[in-house]
């Protein structure tokens, strides 16, 4: 994962609700933006903001049946920033 990415990442992810989309979006193969919208407390054009945000840092893939998007994880993105932020911040090593 480049720098340019990886920040994009860190700045989708520093906004507390993407980081509750992100979550409930994976803990399904797929999540449709009306039943996020539905499950929100804000407005649906404010649902589609973030995810917005979330597609362009790569988090997430979409996919359009009709009028309907579907939405899903790219855990291969997902994986990938896990991996760098690791390699970033280490764990503390025991002495």
């Amino acid at each position: 994962m480049d720098a340019e990415q990886f920040n994009r990442v860190s700045r989708a992810l520093a906004d507390p609700r993407r980081m509750e989309i992100l979550e409930r979006i994976a803990r399904s193969s797929e999540v449709a933006c009306a039943v996020l919208a539905s499950e929100s407390d804000v407005s649906q054009p404010t649902v589609s903001h973030h995810l917005k945000e979330l597609f362009t840092a790569g988090l997430i893939k979409p996919r359009r049946e009709a009028k309907f998007c579907f939405y899903r994880l790219d855990r291969k993105v997902w994986t990938e920033y896990l991996s760098e932020m690791r390699r970033r911040v280490p764990s503390r090593r025991k002495s």
